[in-house]
């Protein structure tokens, strides 16, 4: 009896240890950091179930409106609230929750395709920044660059580059209302472009190699070769500094002109119509973002194919914006104003026709050179 209960105790400690472990390798980060300091915990109280990380999908963004240390304490106290990582003014990186379990940062709304309960999906990562809307606090210089050394993280625990959203693109249920997070002067754009807050630098071209100079007109090109194989007969006659030779020299050819390489044939251009979906015009983005994430929702409950983000851009419209959706087939354009039109005002919408020049061959991309373009409703 006394031996079973004490193979029961080693068992039982021996679990401990290998849970223990297993926590502490999920907070571990890939590599160590440049920017700040990397602490792991406290560890929040509000934590949901573990999942595998093949269902993350995206990065959730999102600032505090708080200070350091209050947001501290609410992020790991809290039973309601909390994200993965905290990023502080001063560059250092707390991380509250494991990636292998879910925080409680997004909750139920809509979000690229996506519905319901989205803390599922997302990884959050909070900056701890005072500002509000109409109150703007500068982020640091080291905050910014941890919060760069942690996506890098996170992408180098996930295998794999999963998109990148600000709290304000998602759409809250209930209501459809939306938060405005990252506040203040939050370069959210550039995270999404390039997973980084500031453009990267473009590498410098290497210098191209030096020409060889053409030898002088008349005159044959000289080496080290021909000047150890001269012929022995050369000798000295006189002292006018006359030579005899046994051998007769060879006649001098003059060097040969390359030719020049005829120019490259111009590409030809081929005329085609494009078909574009456009939202607006409004004074705000937002409620772009916010029409654009209804279409893609709507979308997905009809298993229909999504838009890619690539196909939505921002046109300038006097003092207003659209977004343009495209280029669409004839047919499927029509299908999705149809769509549209169920879900959002009716004078927020129109059909674009766009003529377009792209060249028949080799085939690229229609906006690599396009030329003057005309318009038609």
């Amino acid at each position: 009896m006394e031996r079973q209960e004490e193979t029961t105790r080693t068992l039982k400690r021996q679990l401990a240890l290998l849970v223990t472990l297993a926590l502490a390798a999920s907070f571990l980060p890939a590599a160590p950091l440049a920017a700040g300091e990397y602490v792991t915990g406290p560890l929040a109280r509000g934590q949901g179930p573990a999942r595998p990380l093949s269902r993350v999908w995206g990065i959730l963004l999102h600032s505090t409106q708080g200070y350091p240390q209050g947001d501290l304490r609410v992020l790991s106290q809290s039973r309601k609230v909390s994200a993965h990582f905290l990023v502080l003014p001063d560059g250092k990186i707390h991380q509250l929750v494991p990636l292998s379990r879910i925080a409680y940062h997004a909750g139920r709304g809509a979000l690229n395709g996506h519905s319901g309960n989205l803390n599922g999906g997302l990884i959050g990562i909070e900056v701890s920044n005072p500002s509000k809307p109409g109150h703007n606090v500068p982020y640091t210089e080291e905050q910014l660059k941890s919060v760069d050394q942690t996506i890098k993280i996170i992408d180098r625990r996930l295998g794999r580059k999963v998109p990148i959203f600000g709290h304000r693109d998602m759409i809250r249920y209930p209501g459809g209302w939306r938060k405005t997070d990252p506040n203040g002067l939050f370069p959210l754009w550039a995270y999404k472009r390039y997973r980084q807050h500031k453009r990267p630098a473009a590498p410098r071209p290497k210098p191209a190699p030096r020409p060889k100079p053409a030898p002088l007109p008349g005159k044959p090109e000289t080496s080290a070769k021909t000047e150890t194989s001269k012929t022995p007969e050369v000798q000295e006659t006189s002292a006018t500094g006359t030579a005899a030779t046994g051998a007769e020299a060879p006649a001098r050819t003059p060097p040969a002109t390359a030719t020049p390489a005829p120019p490259a044939p111009k590409p030809k251009l081929e005329r085609v119509v494009r078909a574009y979906l456009e939202i607006g015009p409004t004074v705000s983005e937002d409620e772009l973002i916010g029409a654009w994430n209804v279409l893609l929702h709507a979308q997905s409950e009809a298993q229909a194919q999504p838009f890619e983000p690539e196909m939505r851009r921002l046109v300038p419209d006097g003092d207003l914006y659209r977004y343009r959706i495209g280029p669409l087939g004839i047919g499927r354009a029509a299908q999705e104003l149809v769509r549209a039109r169920r879900l959002l005002p009716e004078d927020k919408l129109r059909l674009v026709g766009k003529v377009e020049w792209v060249q028949s061959a080799p085939a690229t991309s229609i906006f690599d050179n396009p030329p003057t373009n005309a318009y038609y409703e």
